[in-house]
């Protein structure tokens, strides 16, 4: 086996270890998340080495570029595979998340590439509070602007949709259904609001 060969099949197995599902594929497997993997995960560092490989990758300057994605196959299925393991590690853990937080720059610069570097942010950011209260103009307008490049790509509008409310972890208020009642984050919701008000244009094209 080829190292490349190698090393998605590393990445894969970490994957599927983290989800508890039927389907093989890790780049399509959903499903529950495993806690006790995720934390194991994180106290050995597994994703965090995992996206400090993606980054030496393209830092310093004069490594790979964007450009470089197209002629590397390869690369394109290893980044994809590293932010779908960091989506798995995060999925619906608060401390994860926030273990992610110095990551979170680079991996803003990585958007719009076909990594599904989205999906990722989604996981990270989704109903924690504390990344919730930090997000600001500059992560707002990266999704704007990547909805007037790209097109309405469902991940990018769950990004936006997925700032603006947040279910607390204890003390929420339930429903007459029994579920959670989100709390909705106002700063955000201002933020997104406006720059959707700004940019109407990509709603309708």
């Amino acid at each position: 086996m080829s190292m490349s060969m190698e090393i998605e099949h590393v990445i894969s197995q970490l994957i599927n270890l983290c989800i508890e599902s039927d389907d093989p594929d890790p780049l399509t497997r959903e499903g529950k998340e495993v806690p006790v993997i995720q934390d194991m995960f994180r106290e050995f560092g597994v994703s965090e080495k995992v996206l400090f490989m993606l980054q030496s990758r393209f830092v310093p300057e004069g490594t790979k570029e964007m450009k470089d994605i197209a002629m590397d196959p390869f690369l394109l299925r290893c980044c994809h595979l590293g932010y779908r393991l960091t989506r798995a590690v995060a999925q619906n853990h608060l401390v994860n998340g926030i273990a992610f937080s110095m990551r979170i720059g680079f991996m803003m610069t990585q958007l719009g590439n076909g990594f599904h570097v989205a999906d990722a942010l989604v996981a990270i950011f989704r109903n924690n509070r504390t990344l919730l209260e930090k997000v600001n103009q500059e992560h707002v307008e990266a999704f704007i602007n990547l909805l007037r490049a790209k097109g309405k790509v469902p991940r990018y509008l769950e990004f936006l949709a997925c700032t603006l409310a947040c279910v607390p972890a204890y003390g929420a208020k339930l429903n007459e259904l029994g579920e959670k009642t989100p709390v909705g984050m106002r700063p955000n919701q201002r933020m997104v609001g406006q720059q959707l008000l700004r940019n109407q244009d990509i709603l309708y094209n």
